[in-house]
């Protein structure tokens, strides 16, 4: 039951019942001044009188006028079509620049402004960090992960640096530079890297073809290491 509903229950119990000011606040669990009240509006203005009254103010000196709203969103527009910046920020710096004898609003305000306008075009919702889940190695040496990426150099040369890392402590075990990676330079990094720490249970690369074609799964018998399916 909303208050205005209860206020005019309150008012016919009483009226039809003869409840006493007590019993009725005892009924309906509100204070004996609540009831008196509540029969003295309805005395002065009946049934209407007694519904809840609204508590917004009659007037809102803070509420941003019409015509500021209209100079914000056309200040927007006008800083995108010279290829400007136009978020809030920039908004309200170039409005107080232009009027300074006006009482520009907060960048909050213009940012709400803007928005409700359609001036802000919706961007696409990011998929949470939580909800991502790293799967890893259990132990040590039970898998190694092998990539290489391309570096520019400030020269303007170029090189690729390739390594190995144990999936289960991130434990860089081998990494270098070199001009090109090559088939040859996998193996020999794997080979260097196992001399040091050990045999890994499996390994996983992705699908270039210095992995697929000359990758640890060419030599089984050697190095004993299962080859994952590439990612």
């Amino acid at each position: 039951m909303d208050h205005s509903s209860r206020n005019i229950a309150i008012i016919l119990y009483v009226l039809e019942s003869g409840a006493s000011v007590k019993d009725a606040a005892s009924v309906f669990h509100v204070s004996d001044r609540w009831v008196r009240k509540l029969l003295a509006r309805y005395r002065s203005g009946g049934l209407n009188a007694v519904k809840t009254r609204s508590t917004r103010p009659h007037t809102m000196p803070s509420k941003t006028s019409d015509s500021m709203v209209d100079l914000i969103c056309s200040t927007r527009v006008w800083l995108h079509e010279q290829g400007w910046d136009n978020g809030a920020h920039t908004i309200r710096d170039w409005l107080v620049r232009r009027y300074p004898d006006e009482t520009i609003p907060s960048v909050a305000t213009i940012w709400r402004i803007v928005k409700k306008a359609g001036l802000v075009q919706p961007q696409p919702v990011k998929r949470p960090r939580c909800s991502y889940r790293r799967f890893q190695a259990d132990l040590p040496n039970e898998l190694w992960q092998s990539d290489f990426t391309h570096i520019h150099l400030r020269d303007g040369k170029e090189c690729e640096v390739i390594g190995w890392i144990d999936d289960h402590s991130r434990c860089i075990m081998y990494l270098r530079a070199f001009e090109r990676i090559t088939g040859r330079i996998v193996v020999d990094s794997f080979t260097q890297a196992i001399s040091i720490y050990g045999v890994p249970q499996a390994t996983l690369t992705d699908n270039g073809c210095v992995y697929t074609e000359h990758s640890t799964q060419k030599h089984p018998h050697k190095h004993k290491a299962h080859t994952l399916q590439p990612q």
